[in-house]
């Protein structure tokens, strides 16, 4: 009888990645920075947590797959410029978790360690990613920088993903098949839902102003035509909502969601609630978020994701083909027809 194969997850948050890798591996835990998440996880998915990095028994426990999803804030493009202007990431302390995540390799040894983030970490972050590779390729790693989108593998919404794989054996991948789950299909399964929050006036209008696939932008843009805009000592328009916050349109995959409640139901002027939120980023409707919903929902690798790394690293190990240090790059980015869609959809070069 074979010995069934391990995983660790560090820097998981509310549990999404181990959500789709639990199908293949046992999951030993995860290790945590704070707390997180981390009442999210343990009810739902019953892992044991270590919240302190102090306290992570990294000499105990040998798993075959580190799988991570440290804060990706210092790349993004909300990120960065909240917090370190354009390209400070260098001084980024977020940037840490990604460091401490990196040095289990060397303490643990796995077979296999996996890094989300977003895809501008390998753009922005570029020095830091090459400076990774080189220690991994010492160590005798191999490294495949991949590329996808999750509204391939399965979940419900745009989400583009870069994730950098050391690995000592070789990677099986199979493109992604699956067929694209719109908002309208998704939340006609969900069910009628009621939000409860509240929406303020100026908001209000906004939304009334935004059709679905457009951002809220835009609605502010068509109230403000005639007026003169109002702006802060940064140079800010005031009242004018960020690039995040999107009316969703029905026959696509939710946009991305980030940190917060960003995202607006297709047909009813409001806001989405927790679970059509939780169900668009691919959870089921049965998951219950136990802090933060809506900022743990955005900060989530989807379980369709998880699962299909979960896959490929499980397929991977039962064949267990040794391979000598390289990097490659696998990209299915261009797999993902969003622009097409968008463009049928009169959403991008026409006045819909």
């Amino acid at each position: 009888m074979k010995k069934k194969l391990t995983a660790l997850g560090c820097y998981i948050f509310a549990g999404g990645f181990t959500l789709g890798m639990q199908k293949y591996f046992k999951i030993l835990g995860h290790f945590e920075e704070g707390d997180f998440g981390v009442d999210t996880a343990k009810y739902n998915l019953g892992v044991r947590i270590w919240t302190e990095p102090d306290t992570w028994p990294i000499a105990k426990l040998k798993p075959n797959v580190i799988y991570c999803n440290p804060p990706c804030a210092a790349w993004s493009a909300a990120g960065r410029s909240v917090y370190n202007g354009k390209d400070n990431w260098k001084t980024d302390e977020r940037v840490d978790c990604t460091r401490r995540a990196f040095s289990l390799i060397e303490k643990m040894k796995p077979d296999i360690w996996v890094w989300e983030s977003v895809c501008r970490a390998y753009t922005s972050g570029r020095p830091f990613v090459d400076k990774l590779t080189r220690k991994a390729k010492k160590m005798g790693y191999s490294i495949t920088y991949f590329f996808t989108c999750a509204s391939l593998h399965g979940a419900p919404q745009y989400r583009k993903r870069f994730h950098f794989i050391a690995h000592k054996v070789k990677l099986q991948f199979e493109k992604p098949s699956c067929k694209l789950q719109t908002v309208e299909n998704i939340l006609t399964k969900l069910g009628k839902q009621k939000f409860k929050g509240k929406i303020s006036k100026h908001y209000m209008r906004i939304i009334k102003n935004t059709l679905p696939g457009r951002g809220l932008i835009s609605g502010f843009n068509k109230l403000m035509s005639n007026k003169k805009l109002k702006k802060d000592k940064h140079g800010r328009v005031i009242g004018r909502p960020n690039f995040l916050k999107v009316r969703l349109h029905p026959k696509l995959a939710a946009s991305t969601f980030t940190g917060g409640n960003n995202m607006v139901h297709p047909y009813e002027n409001r806001w989405l609630t927790i679970k059509e939120a939780q169900v668009l980023t691919g959870f089921p409707k049965s998951y219950v978020f136990m802090g933060h919903p809506y900022q743990e929902i955005g900060k989530t690798v989807t379980p369709q994701m998880g699962e299909y790394l979960g896959k490929i690293f499980y397929k991977s190990l039962q064949k267990n083909i040794k391979i000598k240090p390289k990097v490659q790059i696998i990209d299915y980015r261009k797999m993902c027809d969003r622009r097409i869609r968008r463009k049928k959809l009169g959403l991008i070069g026409g006045k819909k």
